[in-house]
């Protein structure tokens, strides 16, 4: 097997996550943009892993590119992506989701039925109008067989408004009721990296990712034998460095501090 690469501009494909990466809220994170841009430059694969499920991958990409980002759709890749897949893999054609109606959209334009009435999976993902409810229905479709499966295990997202609740808190209230643990597809999964080397011919000790969360994105680096940048414009401080088993090879302020490695 090839040696892991000594360095970030070494590494043939570069993962980067969004939220308090590349942007927070609505807002690009300064200079964001342009460091994208640089990996174009110098010829660098790339591709967006986010955990966001609450728009397409057809619409985060619209959003970054209205930030000035510059991507291209099949370079977007969300737990929704390999949730997809994950579901005709296994021939799963009925689903309830727990989510956006953008995203039960999106699941529907794959050929996958959104219902509750005899639902072959559940799936979970951060819902903003999460009812009592729609965990009823979803407990009784989990303990009737119907298989579990979350976009995601964040405790929290990051907003302007500081860090909200995420799917974790849903995935922890099924699993207590149900005894169950979920299928994860978006990071640090297996799944989700399955996905990325059907698009690019590497192994994951080729691979960098860059991210602001050490239990997601440092983790999977860490799992995997990737190069690892820890960016402080999101969610961990240097203070949450010290109790942490995932160390970073790299740490920086933000994403532009990285700009004159790819200059």
């Amino acid at each position: 097997m090839k040696p892991r690469p000594k360095t970030l501009q070494d590494c043939g494909a570069i993962l980067l996550d969004v939220g308090g990466t590349l942007k927070i809220g609505r807002e690009a994170v300064p200079s964001a943009p342009e460091f994208v841009r640089a990996l174009k430059r110098k010829g660098t694969p790339y591709f967006i892993l986010s955990n966001t499920t609450n728009v397409s991958a057809e619409t985060l990409a619209k959003q970054l590119n209205s930030l000035g980002f510059r991507l291209a759709e099949d370079q977007v890749v969300t737990a929704n992506t390999t949730a997809i897949s994950y579901l005709k893999k296994h021939d799963l054609t009925t689903v309830y989701v727990i989510g956006t109606n953008e995203q039960r959209s999106e699941y529907e334009r794959h050929g996958i039925s959104v219902t509750h009435e005899k639902a072959q999976a559940v799936l979970v993902s951060l819902d903003y109008e999460l009812s009592y409810a729609d965990l009823t229905v979803a407990d009784v479709l989990l303990r009737r067989g119907a298989s579990f499966i979350a976009t995601n295990t964040d405790t929290h997202t990051v907003t302007p408004e500081g860090l909200l609740p995420d799917v974790g808190g849903t995935i922890g209230f099924l699993t207590a009721t149900t005894g169950l643990t979920p299928v994860v597809t978006g990071k640090p999964s297996q799944l989700m990296l399955d996905h990325i080397r059907d698009l690019v011919d590497l192994p994951t000790n080729q691979m960098a990712i860059i991210g602001d969360n050490l239990d997601i994105d440092m983790k999977m680096a860490y799992d995997n034998g990737m190069v690892s940048v820890l960016v402080l414009s999101g969610k961990t401080t240097r203070e949450d460095l010290i109790s942490s088993e995932y160390q970073p090879d790299y740490i920086v302020e933000s994403v532009e501090n990285l700009i004159p490695l790819f200059s």
